[in-house]
């Protein structure tokens, strides 16, 4: 989105030809054809075939009309710019099979560790991980799948129909897998709520409950149960004022009430006023800041503030300049440019 308006001035020079110089500009010859046939056909003289012909009479011009709602488009693309995730980059990719056996395993042995055994919360993590992996595992083939399908369409039936047999398949690993990693989140955090996996580490990495709650609510949030996301994201920012997923977990509240303003244009305030809780964090600490005030600036573009919408955008690019090393901050400064 570019805002300002460029003005333009096109001065027209009409030509006058007086009578003096239109004689001059038709020969003898031609006054000889124009008194020949007064009322008949005028017959030219062709020898040359025409460098531009019509098949159908040209289409009239059509007057485009200005358009005067410009504003941002949704920012569906963007979202992948914000690193509400940290276990992606933490889980390398495995294969399938393996991670399935990896999981086997580990369950087998966490069902016979007593709940006083110190390893037993260990095993619980390890399992909500395990499934996690396996969620993003299929999820890529999920994906990988339904273009194949896509592709194959027309060329190739059957194959298009087996990937999407495929695709389907990884759609329902991908329900259990989520659903799997709910479960374990949600035991670790009725029977372990002081575990840390890294006690020893620095405080904001020592892996303890804020952790656990942010992926739980995260996990609920990806599979569509928003209440229960909600409850979880506020039970971190009241018992756990501290914790590095604090706006995250603010983040996340923008993040649904900004889909719910789509249709429901009265909860844009409350979103705005999420992603400004956001902003209270600053970076390099806080990863989502540049992220949130992009989402801030749409939020003012669409209740008509739109000096305070260049406002945020502005500051995203200087965000993207200044701390270019975060993840996915120039993106973020292009993205603001263009807006």
């Amino acid at each position: 989105m570019r805002f300002g308006a460029v003005a333009a001035t096109l001065v027209l020079s009409s030509l006058v030809v007086t009578p003096a110089s239109a004689q001059q500009c038709i020969s003898a010859a031609a006054k000889k054809n124009l008194s020949s046939c007064p009322g008949g056909k005028f017959k030219a003289n062709v020898t040359k075939r025409p460098q531009v012909s019509f098949s159908s009479a040209p289409e009239e011009l059509k007057k485009k009309k200005r358009k005067t709602d410009l504003k941002p488009v949704n920012p569906t693309d963007i979202t992948k710019t914000a690193q509400r995730d940290e276990r992606a980059s933490r889980l390398k990719p495995k294969v399938r099979a393996l991670l399935m056996t990896e999981i086997s395993n580990v369950t087998r042995l966490e069902r016979s560790t007593s709940y006083k055994d110190k390893d037993k919360p260990q095993l619980m993590r390890r399992l909500a991980e395990g499934y996690v992996e396996l969620e993003a595992s299929a999820f890529r083939d999920k994906v990988e799948n339904e273009v194949k399908a896509q592709t194959y369409r027309k060329k190739n039936p059957k194959a298009a129909a087996k990937a999407k047999k495929k695709a389907q398949i990884a759609a329902k690993i991908i329900k259990t897998s989520r659903k799997n990693a709910i479960k374990y989140y949600r035991k670790l955090k009725k029977k372990f709520p002081k575990w840390c996996q890294y006690p020893k580490n620095k405080a904001g990495k020592r892996g303890c409950m804020d952790e656990v709650l942010y992926y739980l609510a995260y996990e609920y949030e990806q599979s569509g149960d928003l209440e229960r996301a909600r409850k979880v994201y506020l039970e971190l920012t009241e018992k756990w004022k501290k914790s590095r997923f604090v706006p995250n977990a603010y983040l996340a509240f923008g993040e649904l009430f900004f889909n719910e303003a789509q249709g429901n244009p009265a909860k844009w305030p409350v979103a705005g006023n999420f992603y400004r809780e956001v902003l209270k964090y600053d970076p390099p600490e806080n990863k989502l800041w540049g992220y949130a005030t992009y989402k801030l600036g749409y939020v003012f573009w669409n209740q008509g503030m739109y000096k305070e919408s260049i406002d945020q955008f502005q500051n995203v690019i200087q965000f993207g300049q200044k701390w270019s090393h975060l993840p996915n901050a120039k993106g973020l400064a292009r993205s603001a440019r263009r807006s």
